[in-house]
């Protein structure tokens, strides 16, 4: 079916995969404002931000 709408549309489709009935996901609109569901890592290496 997506195939099809991307033919018909001419536009990329987004396919969404449930895997479980309840998903404990990173949720928010801005990414400094996440709710995470479980504690960040606390590795010093993880934590420092890129270059």
């Amino acid at each position: 079916r997506a195939e099809s709408l991307m033919r018909e549309h001419q536009v990329p489709v987004v396919i969404e995969f449930i895997l479980e009935r309840v998903t404990n996901i990173p949720m928010g609109v801005e990414i400094d404002a996440i709710n995470e569901f479980e504690e960040a890592p606390l590795s010093e290496r993880v934590l420092t931000p890129a270059e």
